[in-house]
């Protein structure tokens, strides 16, 4: 069984994005030591048959906390942003997860050292997220699993 996730979540608007999130994961030998499993927020039937094909696991996001309909309302895609707090519950069987949004690629595996020894991007059931800035290049933000982020407040305040 493979101990290492890589988790994204994506509807049909954002597809081929993910597609080639998976495909960038994929073209590296090392990944076939590490899971790749979706959060599906709205992904067409069509869709969830060709990534099943790729990935190990797909689930359905949910709303794992309570959050008012009005400011949710047609924005399933807003599920990544209370669901990545939640990863261990919807895929229970693995020690360390990496989040990669989904219009993200990887262009060097080295980049996801799943070694807390090396480059720590993760610890065990702890989540540590990747956020790519642009002008200064990559961050690194650790969120303990299940605590509420910036992110999760600002849509359920």
């Amino acid at each position: 069984m493979k101990k290492n996730v890589i988790v994204s979540l994506a509807d049909s608007n954002y597809f081929e994005l993910l597609d080639e999130l998976v495909n960038s994961i994929k073209s590296f030998e090392k990944s076939k030591d590490t899971a790749i499993c979706i959060l599906d927020a709205g992904l067409s039937a069509e869709q969830k048959e060709i990534l099943s094909k790729k990935v190990d696991e797909i689930k359905p996001a949910e709303w794992d906390i309570e959050v008012p309909a009005i400011k949710v309302f047609g924005k399933e895609w807003l599920k990544s942003q209370v669901s990545r707090a939640f990863l261990p519950k919807y895929f229970p069987n693995y020690e360390k997860y990496l989040w990669i949004d989904c219009d993200a690629w990887v262009n060097d595996w080295k980049s996801l050292s799943f070694s807390h020894t090396s480059l720590p991007v993760l610890c065990a059931k702890s989540l540590w997220i990747i956020i790519a800035k642009a002008s200064t290049g990559s961050a690194f933000t650790k969120i303990p699993s299940f605590t509420r982020s910036p992110s999760l407040l600002s849509i359920i305040s």
